[in-house]
């Protein structure tokens, strides 16, 4: 049902509980909500109020029972049932006043609204319950401890002040909960700004976080303890491992080229079929492939790629890096390796090919632009 309040001023103070003196900081008047104000040595109480921000936010704590102009002692109470002033007309005609509609329902909450007054809307800025109706010319105020933290504002909360809370919640310091807080709110989030929670300056935790479903990280994630992933890791950029990889069952690798960092074959070959004259240039890729079967028909020199080029292929390469190459010769022609035009390899060990036979090089990578080749001699023939 729909209810409208009309607060009244001058109202009659029909039982109040809990009363007490205090200097007003500003005018004020019988029924008044009042906060507690605690930046000044001179004043108790002034007007509470749903401001338009922190600053204008001051949470209810106890109700006016006397009027009052700034500097006066007036008495205050926590709590107090209030009646609406009758207007008395001519002839002494008494005309009754109301708080509430005839189809306004009795127990209706009110919450605190501007300057003192209760509303029948809760607030925006300081959410917060501090009475009901019990007449249509009678409320009950009870005001409770102040949700936000406005200048002056009392930061107590009160148990009745959260209870079925519906609208925004504005902290102005420091939100403590020593229990469990649940945020109810089920949307999935799509962005770091759009979700059922969000977190606009950085977040700290302290113990572990689990997430129930993907996680999205739009920035670099850094993980100096041990990484424990229980299904699929999927890396679309670059992994950079600054420790020795290890993979107790295996690693496929979507792309041509896996990243090993130490003195081990890489686990996917490429086998590059060649059928070269008398000479050619060999390309960063095939010197990564793991296999180039080149059936000459003269014979060849075959000139590295140089270090850096290969290095370039190697997303997360560190120095020491080293691969194996085989090179088959099925041909009638010999093929042997030169270095690359920079002189970035050092070349050990005999670098011709015989035909027929297969070789075995081993490559390792000092620098990203120096390196060795090592012939590891005939592995069969071909």
């Amino acid at each position: 049902m729909a209810f409208t309040f009309t607060d009244k001023n001058k109202k009659i103070v029909l039982h109040s509980w809990g009363r007490f003196k205090a200097v007003a900081y500003e005018a004020v008047a019988v029924g008044d909500l009042l906060a507690l104000y605690g930046s000044s040595a001179s004043y108790a109480v002034r007007l509470a109020a749903d401001g338009t921000g922190a600053a204008n936010a001051y949470g209810a704590v106890a109700v006016a029972c006397e009027d009052g102009d700034a500097g006066d002692e007036i008495t205050c109470a926590l709590a107090a049932e209030l009646r609406a002033p009758s207007s008395i007309g001519s002839g002494g005609a008494v005309t009754p006043t109301y708080f509430a509609a005839e189809t306004d329902y009795i127990g209706s909450p009110l919450y605190l609204g501007e300057l003192g007054k209760a509303s029948e809307t809760i607030g925006d800025t300081t959410p917060m319950y501090v009475g009901i109706l019990t007449a249509r010319d009678t409320i009950l105020l009870v005001p409770g401890g102040s949700i936000s933290g406005g200048a002056g504002s009392f930061t107590t909360l009160a148990a009745s002040g959260l209870t079925g809370l519906a609208a925004a919640l504005t902290v102005g310091t420091t939100l403590n909960v020593t229990g469990v807080a649940t945020l109810a709110n089920a949307t999935d989030a799509t962005s770091s700004i759009a979700g059922g929670t969000i977190v606009t300056g950085g977040l700290a935790v302290a113990k572990k976080i689990n997430v129930g479903t993907d996680a999205a990280i739009g920035g670099a994630l850094t993980v100096t303890g041990a990484a424990s992933v229980g299904t699929t890791l999927t890396q679309t950029g670059v992994a950079t491992f600054a420790a020795r990889d290890v993979h107790s069952a295996g690693l496929t690798v979507a792309d041509a080229f896996a990243v090993i960092q130490g003195m081990i074959n890489f686990p996917k070959i490429t086998v590059t079929v060649l059928n070269s004259g008398a000479g050619y240039n060999m390309s960063a890729a095939q010197c990564l492939s793991g296999c180039i079967r080149d059936t000459v028909t003269a014979a060849t020199a075959a000139t590295l790629p140089s270090v850096a080029a290969v290095v370039a292929l190697i997303p997360g390469y560190v120095a020491k890096t080293a691969f194996y190459l085989d090179i088959l010769n099925p041909g009638n022609n010999t093929i042997t390796l030169t270095v690359d035009a920079g002189a970035q390899w050092t070349l050990v060990g005999t670098m011709t090919i015989a035909t027929l036979v297969a070789k075995r090089f081993l490559f390792v990578i000092e620098s990203a632009t120096t390196g060795t080749v090592y012939s590891c001699g005939a592995i069969g023939a071909v």
